[in-house]
């Protein structure tokens, strides 16, 4: 028997095979966002059927999320998922310790006219040492740009040390 024969006769007894596309309808959307415990969000259509092994799996991922002990609220195939009580943490700002422009009102007369090669002492006066440095640094890179200067807090003569370098 030719290949080609053998071909036939198995395209005769077996039959030639295609396989479908296989489609499958997962959760449009799955976000998972850390708070103090973890949020998840899932969105599936509705309206069309899903599949019983997407169901589970979306089931299981959930029991694997309450056994963790996370927080969430699912939505899924119309069905609602609730473990716990959702909620978002209140950002808190640091509060600042001097009013606004204070501390510039401080330091800028001192450094504004600096040149090149000069070397000024801004004394502490009532300021917390290292936000007093910190706000000479944004005024000497807004003004002077990156690497053109250099600072250092000296605590013995209770200053911050300001050098121009370009």
């Amino acid at each position: 028997m030719t290949n080609d024969t053998q071909q036939d006769l198995f395209d005769e007894v077996i039959g030639t095979f295609t396989p479908e596309p296989i489609q499958h309808k997962l959760p449009k959307r799955i976000t998972i966002k850390k708070r103090k415990a973890p949020k998840v969000t899932i969105q599936a259509p509705t309206t069309e059927k899903v599949r019983p092994i997407v169901v589970r799996a979306v089931e299981q991922a959930l029991d694997t999320l309450s056994k963790l002990g996370c927080v969430y609220h699912a939505q899924f195939n119309g069905k609602e998922y609730v473990h716990g009580e959702l909620t978002t943490p209140k950002r808190k700002r640091a509060r600042n310790s001097d009013a606004y422009g204070e501390r510039a009102d401080h330091y800028k007369p001192l450094i504004e006219n600096m040149k090149a090669g000069d070397v000024i002492d801004v004394p502490f006066a009532h300021f917390n040492p290292n936000e007093l440095q910190s706000s000479i640094c944004a005024y000497a890179v807004g003004n002077w740009g990156t690497k053109s200067f250099t600072t250092s807090v000296n605590k013995k003569t209770r200053v911050v040390e300001v050098l121009r370098l370009k």
